[in-house]
């Protein structure tokens, strides 16, 4: 198949293949509980705790690949995977934890919406396959898809840990800029590999939401 032929069949339809929904929720079980385990074990290796999260939190591209994939159901899994993995399994109150896995969507939902709407008119695929076949699309999804999206997520989830009590006041600053540089590099270099591997697989087996639900 060939980059981007199939571009138009993405959107943000909210609904457009009703018959698909059951199937997409158990799926959603099934990666709600992956992106558990995997945003608890992204936690858990950081080296000195919440304060260097951005750096080597691995889970963004977990959710940010499933999100481009199943789109909503993406979403919801990285929502729920944020709140118990990095959130209540390791220690987090559930009072900041649920603020602060909306932090951790804001890095798959910018692109997602980039790719579906503005992106095919600039030749990107909305499931990330032609990233890497071009200088001007390596350097767009870089830019729009992986350096924004952290910086956005990282303002907000610094000052939600900030404000926990995990991250000391003088070290905000520090806490974000490694957040943001950290997220931006895995984003960038890890994701659109895995997209131009695993994406036609994930189409042809029917899989990809071709709108929000199905």
């Amino acid at each position: 198949m060939s980059d981007g032929s199939k571009a138009l069949t993405y959107g943000l339809s909210f609904n457009p293949r009703p018959h698909m929904v059951a199937r997409y929720t158990v799926l959603c079980a099934v990666l709600t509980a992956v992106s558990s385990l995997v945003s608890w074990l992204a936690v858990i290796s950081i080296p000195g705790g919440f304060l260097g999260v951005g750096a080597l939190y691995f889970a963004s591209i977990f959710y940010a690949v499933t999100t481009y994939w199943f789109a909503g159901w993406g979403l919801v899994a990285s929502f729920f995977g944020a709140f118990v993995g990095s959130g209540l399994l390791s220690g987090m109150p559930v009072v900041f934890a649920i603020p602060f896995a909306v932090a951790d969507i804001w890095e798959p939902l910018i692109p997602f919406l980039f790719l579906r709407v503005v992106g095919p008119r600039l030749g990107l695929d909305p499931l990330g396959r032609n990233i890497l076949v071009s200088t001007r699309n390596t350097i767009l999804f870089s830019l729009v898809c992986a350096a924004l999206p952290p910086f956005v997520s990282g303002l907000w989830g610094t000052w939600i840990l900030a404000t926990a009590g995990f991250v000391p006041p003088d070290a905000f600053w520090i806490a974000l800029l490694s957040w943001w540089l950290g997220a931006a590099v895995l984003l960038a270099v890890f994701v659109p590999p895995i997209c131009r591997g695993l994406s036609n697989f994930i189409e042809d087996r029917g899989l990809a939401c071709h709108g929000i639900w199905s």
